[in-house]
């Protein structure tokens, strides 16, 4: 406000309890991390797991290095008919 001086510790390097401001960041950071951290998980138990897309899905089967070795011994077999 105009005229009101200023409160000691509001835009000072050390604020009100002596800590220097970034300290006080830092802490609300990880205080804030945690919480958002605890409420996912929360989130997660109950709607489950998020759902991965036909792409996703697709892109990590065949980069699986399980599935490679199976499709390579599968190539060194030869050609195989197709069951019907």
């Amino acid at each position: 406000m105009v005229g009101q001086p200023r409160q000691p510790g509001l835009g000072h390097r050390h604020g009100a309890v002596g800590r220097p401001v970034e300290a006080r960041h830092q802490a609300a950071d990880a205080v804030r991390y945690a919480l958002l951290r605890r409420m996912e998980r929360e989130r997660t138990i109950i709607l489950g797991p998020a759902r991965k897309s036909g792409g996703r899905l697709k892109d990590e089967l065949l980069r699986s290095p399980r599935l490679r070795r199976h499709m390579q011994l599968a190539a060194k077999d030869g050609p195989k008919p197709l069951a019907a």
